[in-house]
């Protein structure tokens, strides 16, 4: 499947990777959770920031 990137996913998924060297980061669609719902199921897991 071919994912649209625009500059801010693109920042975004650099600051995460920066954040979490340690963790695999992957780009994933949510076009199937938004015709139904439940986008905030897709970011609800997301792991606590070391300071």
């Amino acid at each position: 499947m071919f994912l649209v990137t625009t500059a801010p996913v693109a920042d975004a998924f650099d600051t995460v990777s920066r954040l979490y060297p340690d963790k695999i980061v992957v780009q994933i669609s949510t076009d199937g959770l938004c015709t139904v719902g439940g986008t905030i199921l897709a970011t609800q897991q997301q792991p606590k920031t070391q300071t």
